[in-house]
């Protein structure tokens, strides 16, 4: 597997968008997954990695990279806004246009980037035919409540934005969280895109409840499978190499 790292210029913005992207070594590319990392997390997901080190065998690329204010991002938290990342998928999708002479796109997205992603989807007219979403925060209003802010929402709402993240502290703003009221996926997401999820059954941050509830909205267009004993993060022994492999078949049988 071999890896190229660039970066691109934000279309709307003054910032610039890191990438990883990972190539088979001898073959052609065939089709080219975008990867999108969760909240606070950032493109050296593990989860992207093992996915990366998986679909390069089969002639599969995978690009990932990090949203504003994340990973090694250029920018701060004022352009963490749901519309800026909704727009940096965007302008990775076109980039690969453009060089990869419109090759076949596929996703493969985890928790803050499922929302985001399924945002994307909801904005374009496109039908894709592999897009795998792990752990996804369908309700990210409830997890950023309930599971991420750190203080009260009152006071979160009194001051006007907070700090928020792990290894690099994000600046957080009320017009974020004015986004995610408005951006409710349960109540505007409509497409014909088919979708496999993958969703841990404790998980602690985004409940498996709200993709249950996903599953049946959609019926035939959304597959969910569940890994018993996982939360949030699949960190327990064999619960990476499920997902993995799950994600794998599923983009395979959708080429």
């Amino acid at each position: 597997m071999l890896k190229k790292q660039f970066e691109i210029k934000s279309s709307n913005q003054n910032y610039n968008i890191f990438c990883d992207l990972y190539l088979p070594e001898k073959d052609n590319v065939e089709k080219i997954i975008i990867a999108c990392h969760g909240f606070g997390g950032d493109k050296n997901s593990s989860a992207i990695f093992s996915l990366a080190k998986s679909l390069t065998n089969f002639k599969i690329a995978v690009l990932a990279f990090d949203f504003p204010a994340h990973g090694i991002s250029n920018t701060d938290g004022h352009n963490f806004t749901i519309k800026n990342c909704v727009n940096d998928i965007n302008d990775i999708e076109y980039y690969i246009e453009k060089e990869f002479n419109n090759i076949e796109i596929g996703f493969f997205a985890t928790s803050f980037g499922a929302y985001t992603l399924l945002l994307k989807l909801n904005s374009s007219e496109k039908i894709y035919n592999s897009i795998v979403l792990r752990c996804p925060a369908l309700d990210m209003k409830s997890v950023f409540e309930n599971s991420l802010l750190k203080v009260s929402l009152k006071e979160f709402l009194k001051n006007g934005e907070c700090k928020l993240g792990f290894e690099r502290k994000i600046v957080i703003t009320k017009e974020y969280y004015n986004e995610l009221i408005k951006n409710n996926i349960f109540k505007i997401y409509d497409t014909e895109n088919k979708i496999c999820i993958i969703h841990g059954t404790e998980d602690d941050i985004a409940p498996i409840k709200d993709s249950i509830k996903f599953q049946k909205k959609f019926n035939d267009r959304v597959v969910l499978y569940k890994i018993k004993g996982a939360d949030h993060r699949f960190k327990n022994k064999g619960e990476l190499k499920q997902v993995i492999d799950i994600a794998t078949n599923y983009i395979l049988e959708n080429q």
